[in-house]
């Protein structure tokens, strides 16, 4: 397990994904006091991102009835994430911060199943000995990340790099398992 660099890569994904939404929830706070309001008000955006985890699960069903393979699916989630980030960097210091923060919710709620869902295939025989040493892996990922988000205290830029990172490490992804990513291709 620790030479397989596709399983490497999906902790990475996994620690990424966690990483920009545990980001919201340890630096929001502070974002919401630089603006003006409360940590209560904070508190009601739990609400906005429950909704976009809602809908994300849904989509998410509905778009794998489509056709379109997990690995499209995860693609373009993280161009979600990118955008999201993007827009949430430029809005960081404004109430407006909050129109694509559900963005990065949506993409999360998208990408993680499928991720997960791929991610230990190749160790069905050792699924619980594979899986724990998978879960420690992109925990302690998870952990640095978090550490250097608390350093940055950027929201928007710590959205917009950890998306950037997972949609190229997503792209590597394909090329390191020798196939091509089109429809209807699993990995």
């Amino acid at each position: 397990m620790a030479r397989d660099g596709a399983l490497w890569q999906n902790a990475m994904l996994v620690a990424l994904l966690n990483t920009m939404l545990f980001s919201y929830y340890s630096l929001g706070p502070f974002l919401f006091g630089q603006l003006g309001w409360s940590s209560r008000a904070f508190g009601w955006t739990g609400f906005l991102l429950a909704l976009a985890s809602l809908s994300d699960s849904l989509l998410n069903r509905r778009l794998l009835t489509t056709g379109l393979s997990p690995e499209q699916l995860v693609r373009h989630a993280y161009g979600l994430a990118l955008l999201s980030g993007l827009a949430a960097w430029w809005l960081q210091h404004s109430a407006w911060i909050l129109v694509p923060v559900p963005g990065v919710v949506i993409a999360y709620g998208i990408a993680i199943p499928n991720v997960l869902s791929q991610a230990l295939r190749h160790y069905r025989e050792q699924a619980g000995a594979a899986g724990a040493l998978f879960g420690l892996s992109y925990y302690l990922l998870l952990g640095m990340m978090l550490g250097l988000a608390g350093m940055v205290q950027q929201l928007g830029l710590v959205l917009t790099v950890c998306a950037l990172i997972a949609w190229l490490c997503s792209l590597s992804r394909c090329r390191a398992d020798r196939i091509h990513c089109a429809p209807g291709t699993r990995l």
